[in-house]
């Protein structure tokens, strides 16, 4: 199971014709490993239980994550097998109230001048850190290493106490959200955060090819249109054995090398499009780049 996670698959889903235009756009979709690789697929996750410590109302809190967490494996889609294991946590809440009152300087639009009036002060922050856990396979199954996530509040960095035009009091008790609606917000963040790190990343870009003459591109587009992104690649090598330095011709070549999972010559390729082009193609450069990371991506799932 992990091996298949932990494999590139690079799917392509669409073909679609540009206006105007003769070449294909070609969908690319890559599939990456999960950051934290799982011995069952997501889908397989049942959600245990979820502690809250801390704060207003602990056994909602503790509800609100557990059917959050729940609406987020749902998105990953039906379960491919029988049900595994439990996700479980624990997460502890410190809410730091600083309530004074403190001079302000205001405008009096009667008498024109400057009064100093004395009005209350709230600065609320708000700290959520916990850890999630995945037991994993076997008779005695042991947890994964805890999978840690950490958010913060701090009311006087929030835009919406700031007011619309940003011209109001951070501090001003009125515009501070209510301690539990915070919390709701963080420990929400929090389980966002697990399901990204535990689902694989797919990676899905639309890359028009380039209209290039000659037979062997021709024939190259023909097998792009077949969805024989094989057969298109080694038709445009062909053709760029005789054509070096055509940025048009060796973008293609990139982009069906891609398309066709080798991912080291579309790398190269991109560059080299880049290069013909003295560095000013953004779109190859931006290939090589997306590359790089799908290839190093891949090697560190290995490690």
């Amino acid at each position: 199971m992990r091996d298949i996670i932990q494999r590139t698959a690079v799917c392509l889903i669409g073909l679609a014709v540009l206006v105007g235009c003769q070449a294909p756009v070609v969908t690319i979709v890559h599939i990456l490993p999960a950051a934290v690789p799982l011995e069952v697929e997501v889908t397989q996750l049942q959600v245990g239980a979820l502690a809250v410590h801390g704060g207003p109302d602990e056994d909602e809190m503790s509800a609100f994550m557990a059917e959050r967490l729940r609406q987020r494996l749902a998105e990953a889609g039906n379960p491919s097998g029988p049900p595994g294991p439990e996700v479980q946590g624990t997460f502890d809440v410190q809410i730091a109230d600083k309530e004074s009152d403190r001079p302000i300087r205001r405008w009096d639009l009667v008498s024109k001048q400057i009064q100093t009036e004395t009005v209350p002060s709230l600065v609320r922050m708000v700290d959520v850190k916990g850890v999630f856990a995945v037991p994993g396979s076997g008779e005695q199954p042991v947890p994964l290493a805890g999978i840690e996530v950490r958010r913060s509040y701090d009311s006087r960095n929030d835009p919406a106490v700031w007011g619309d035009l940003g011209l109001d009091r951070p501090d001003d008790p009125s515009g501070v959200p209510a301690a539990d609606e915070v919390i709701r917000e963080l420990l929400g963040e929090c389980v966002d955060e697990f399901f990204e790190m535990i689902r694989p990343l797919e990676v899905r870009v639309d890359v028009a090819l380039r209209p290039v003459g000659g037979r062997d591109a021709k024939a190259g587009m023909v097998a792009v249109e077949q969805g024989d992104y094989a057969e298109a690649l080694a038709c445009f090598l062909a053709e760029a054995r005789r054509r070096e330095d055509d940025a048009a011709l060796l973008f293609d070549v990139a982009v069906a090398a891609e398309a066709s999972g080798q991912l080291q010559t579309a790398m190269e390729y991109y560059g080299a499009a880049a290069e013909a082009a003295a560095g000013r193609d953004e779109l190859a450069l931006e290939g090589a780049q997306r590359v790089e990371r799908v290839i190093k991506r891949l090697g560190a799932s290995r490690q």
